[in-house]
C-alpha cells in the first residue's frame, strides 16, 4: 500500500534534544507541506520505518525510535548528515490508511 507522512526525523537520545537532518514539517505552513509518499513494506525506507508504520492507524501521530540496526547501521548516511551507528527518532503522522494486501 502507498502511505503518505509527514515527518521530521532527527538523530540524538530523543526529539526533543536531537539533531534534525530531515524535516517536511517545519518552517512550512500545513496548506503547503509535501507529504512524503512511499510504497511500504517494500524496502523503499529504512526498516524502521516499514515495520513501524504497519503498526499505525490513519491519523495517528507517533514518535518511532529507531535502533541503528533498522536505520542506516554501521555505514550511516553521511549525505544526510547521519553518522554510523546512529538511533534515529521520528515525529511521524500518518496522513493515509495503511492497506496490507491492497
Amino acid at each position: 500500500a502507498v502511505v503518505s507522512t509527514q515527518c521530521t526525523g532527527s538523530s540524538g537520545i530523543n526529539a526533543e534534544y536531537g539533531t534534525v537532518f530531515d524535516s517536511n514539517v517545519e518552517n512550512a505552513r500545513k496548506k503547503e507541506r509535501k507529504a512524503l509518499k512511499f510504497k511500504v513494506g517494500t524496502g523503499l525506507v529504512i526498516r524502521g520505518w516499514d515495520e513501524a508504520l504497519l503498526t499505525m492507524c490513519y491519523g495517528e501521530k507517533a514518535e518511532i525510535n529507531i535502533d541503528p540496526d533498522w536505520a542506516y547501521g554501521k555505514k550511516g548516511n553521511p549525505e544526510a548528515g547521519i553518522q554510523p551507528n546512529t538511533r534515529l527518532i521520528f515525529e511521524v503522522e500518518l496522513e493515509t490508511p495503511v492497506n496490507i494486501g491492497v
